[in-house]
């Protein structure tokens, strides 16, 4: 059983209520008998008020999804936010990475892993969205990203989408159906496009309800049969999972509409994003808050961006009957868990014990608590950036406590091991730094200590889940600032015919060093600089659209870190047979020169239908380590 604060059992101390209260929220005191310790049982209480939670969030108003959460936290007592899981931790590191450090991260690792994506299943949100999302970061950072991948992804997602240009119409008329969605695959468990994370649960909503699962009749995946809803009123299932994917798919779609410089595919972004919205807004609030806070995500970017008032109010429904009520608060710092009766902070779960935790076993783990945290991030910027300065007010502690919550754990216990689902630890912090600590110059050093000690974990170290991360710890380490998304611009059609400034590039062979897409742009000294045993190579692209074409000039100036017996070479990318071409080849030393080249046939492999042309710079000599120094490269049309 719990007790009070211990220094308010000792006569003569802590006389004053608030003085308890404040030692308990820094975390000194201890409860004087034993706390709960994770695993913690009854994740959501009783069957019987989980069932009201449900009931209350699909049909329900605000007040009846408070009271029904208050009801199960008074069944789960002093094991509120304490998780179902029990995990370890390593120890944290918290030394400061520098810039370059987390750019070479970037370039050798994460970046090549974007440039070799191709289009084959349809992949959930978090494995290709998530990835494209970190390349977007990197390139408004002015790093390395190959935006034909980024436009591949975005092509995939939208042709899995349940709309009338994929599926068959009109649309499955049923309740917990709704336009919009992002679907899940739904194939044998030998087919090559099976995916073991989600596949169990796809068989089991089909077994339940096959009309959730149209065949596609159009688009990239015509024939293929996806899941579309994940609610079920009638047979009592209220899931909410195809919302975790959503939310990452719609991010992504958002920067796409945003950063790709072709405007025909920010269109098609743009027009996936209306339905993807729409889908967030008639999906309901489940018990499981990380869902929810994941179309709270997408509802706050839609508003900061458009002022979509239908987005805003959906986004306020779904905190008001989900989130805000989920998190274990002391607005009044008396030192009692909010809601509930007589429940000191200090006799929860050591990781419990500064408010911010969320109060359900499920919701507790490290991996589901900053889902629900950059959710509360995103939405309070969302109403300070339209000025909505009541609203965010009243939003932002949410935002600040379940984040301090979390760096409190990470900082004092350590790197929680949880395997999947990690990724979103970072991010959390990483969206609020960027977006409230810089851009409202506030410190929030614990959320840095813990950003840090989650790079040096080693969870940037491979393509996949963190890439997303190291985009998002290369865009905050580079000190770009935060801009709103209502005030951000795309990017400018080409023009002219002489092009300096690259739209993306990727490391093809080498180790990089130094520079970014800048360094490609002028004679200035600022080199992009990769080192290699034999041909250190980068591939850059150009977006010049799609107008006449009648020669293609490129010149490179470079120098080498060896003075003799290094081939320069240029390529051009031959779209047609998906391989690079040779195009010209000469000697280059430790002085820079040109190596110029005019190509006036086979134009037409050259170009995408887009208008991107990709040239390839290599410095070769066989094994001898060597460095190259890229200092300019400029692609002329037409005689320029």
């Amino acid at each position: 059983m719990s007790t009070l604060p211990l220094l308010a059992q000792i006569p003569g101390r802590c006389a004053r209520l608030h003085l308890c209260a404040l030692a308990a929220l820094a975390g000194i005191l201890t409860s004087s008998s034993a706390a709960p310790t994770p695993p913690c049982g009854n994740s959501y209480g009783s069957s019987a008020d989980m069932d009201a939670i449900e009931l209350a969030m699909w049909a329900g108003t605000a007040t009846d999804v408070t009271t029904a959460i208050t009801n199960a936290k008074a069944t789960r007592g002093d094991s509120v936010g304490c998780p179902d899981l029990l995990y370890t931790y390593i120890t944290p590191n918290f030394t400061v990475p520098t810039l370059a450090t987390i750019a070479s991260k970037w370039e050798n690792v994460h970046a090549p892993g974007l440039r070799d994506f191709l289009i084959t299943c349809p992949e959930i949100g978090r494995k290709g969205a998530g990835p494209a999302l970190g390349g977007y970061y990197a390139h408004l950072a002015g790093y390395a990203s190959r935006l034909s991948a980024l436009r591949d992804i975005t092509q995939m997602y939208i042709a899995t989408q349940y709309v009338d240009a994929n599926a068959p119409w009109p649309p499955v008329s049923d309740s917990g159906v709704y336009v919009g969605a992002y679907g899940l695959l739904r194939v044998p468990t030998t087919d090559a496009c099976y995916d073991s994370s989600v596949g169990p649960g796809v068989e089991a909503f089909y077994s339940a309800k096959p009309t959730l699962f149209p065949i596609f009749d159009a688009g990239l995946y015509s024939g293929d049969r996806f899941m579309i809803a994940d609610i079920i009123p009638e047979l009592g299932v209220f899931d909410g999972g195809l919302a975790y994917d959503h939310g990452w798919v719609g991010a992504m779609m958002m920067e796409s509409t945003l950063q790709h410089p072709v405007a025909t595919l920010r269109a098609s972004a743009s027009t996936s994003l209306a339905p993807a919205v729409g889908w967030a807004e008639n999906e309901p609030p489940v018990r499981d808050h990380n869902y929810t806070a994941k179309l709270v995500w997408i509802l706050a970017q839609k508003y900061a961006r458009d002022g979509d008032t239908a987005a805003k109010t959906a986004m306020l429904d779904k905190l008001d009957r989900n989130l805000k009520p989920g998190v274990l608060f002391d607005a009044n710092a008396d030192g009692l868990v909010d809601g509930m009766s007589s429940q000191p902070f200090s006799g929860l779960t050591e990781i419990a014990r500064v408010p911010g935790r969320y109060w359900d076993g499920h919701n507790a783990r490290p991996q589901y608590q900053p889902m629900n945290a950059w959710a509360f991030v995103e939405a309070y910027v969302a109403l300070r950036d339209r000025g909505d300065t009541a609203q965010a007010a009243a939003l932002k502690p949410y935002a600040v406590a379940t984040l301090d919550n979390l760096a409190w754990e990470i900082v004092n216990k350590g790197i929680p091991q949880v395997g999947v689902g990690q990724k979103e630890i970072p991010y959390a912090f990483l969206i609020g730094l960027w977006k409230i600590a810089a851009y409202e110059s506030e410190t929030h050093a614990n959320w840095e200590q813990a950003a840090w000690a989650l790079w040096n974990s080693g969870l940037m170290n491979s393509y996949g889940d963190n890439t997303v991360n190291a985009g998002l710890y290369l865009l905050y380490k580079a000190g770009v600032p935060y801009t709103p998304l209502a005030s951000r611009t795309t990017p400018p059609a080409p023009s002219g015919t002489l092009f300096t400034a690259c739209t993306g590039y990727t490391i093809e062979s080498g180790t990089y060093s130094a520079g970014k897409r800048s360094s490609f742009t002028a004679d200035d000294n600022d080199y992009y600089t990769i080192g290699s045993a034999a041909a250190p190579a980068v591939g850059i692209d150009y977006y010049v659209g799609t107008g006449t074409l009648t020669s293609l000039r490129v010149k490179v100036r470079s120098k080498d870190s060896v003075n003799s017996g290094i081939t320069r070479k240029i390529y051009l990318w031959n779209f047609t047979s998906t391989a690079w071409v040779q195009v010209a080849s000469g000697s280059v030393g430790t002085a820079e020169s040109d190596l110029s080249i005019t190509v006036s046939s086979g134009l037409a492999n050259y170009r995408d239908s887009d208008g991107n042309i990709r040239v390839g710079v290599s410095h070769n000599r066989t094994l001898l380590t060597h460095t190259a120094y890229i200092e300019k490269v400029e692609v002329g049309l037409n005689g320029s």
